[in-house]
C-alpha cells in the first residue's frame, strides 16, 4: 500500500511541475507495458464437434457404462475389452481417436482406438452404428 501512495505522489509531483520542468523528464527509461495475451474462448458445450478430415479419426461423442461402449463421431458404437475399460473411463467426449486392427486380435476384439489425447489405447470391437443399424 505504501508503494502505491509512492507511486502516486510521484505522479502528482510531475503533473503539478511547470510544463518546462515536465519536457525535461525523461520517460524513455520507463519500460512499455507488456501485451496482454487474449483471453481463452469460453468454449460451448452445446457445440456439435466437427469430425476430423482425415481418415480412420474420429472423435468421441458417447461414453456409455463406465467405459464399455463408446461412440464415435461417425455414430459407430464399440464395445471395450475388459481390461482396458479402466483407459477408456478417463476418455472425454470430443478427444480424438484412430481406429486400427490389430494384428493380433485378442479373442473377438480385432481393432484397437488410439487416444490422441492422453495417447492411451483401448481393444474394442464393433457393435454396429447408434442408431441400430449394422
Amino acid at each position: 500500500m505504501i508503494t502505491h501512495r509512492i507511486g502516486m505522489l510521484a505522479l502528482s509531483a510531475v503533473m503539478l511541475a511547470p510544463a518546462t520542468a515536465r519536457s525535461q523528464t525523461d520517460l524513455s527509461a520507463v519500460p512499455a507495458p507488456a501485451p496482454r495475451a487474449p483471453a481463452p474462448a469460453a468454449r460451448d458445450t452445446n457445440q456439435q464437434l466437427e469430425e476430423p478430415a482425415l481418415p480412420n479419426l474420429h472423435r468421441v461423442t458417447k461414453i456409455s457404462e463406465d467405459g464399455l461402449y463408446l461412440t464415435l463421431g461417425d455414430g459407430s458404437k464399440w464395445e471395450v475389452y475388459m481390461a482396458d475399460r479402466l483407459n477408456t473411463k478417463m476418455w472425454k467426449v470430443g478427444d480424438v481417436v484412430m481406429i486400427r486392427e490389430r494384428p493380433d486380435a485378442i479373442g473377438d476384439y480385432p481393432f484397437v482406438l488410439y487416444n490422441g489425447r492422453d495417447e492411451s489405447s483401448a481393444t474394442v470391437k464393433w457393435r454396429g452404428y447408434s442408431d441400430g443399424s449394422p
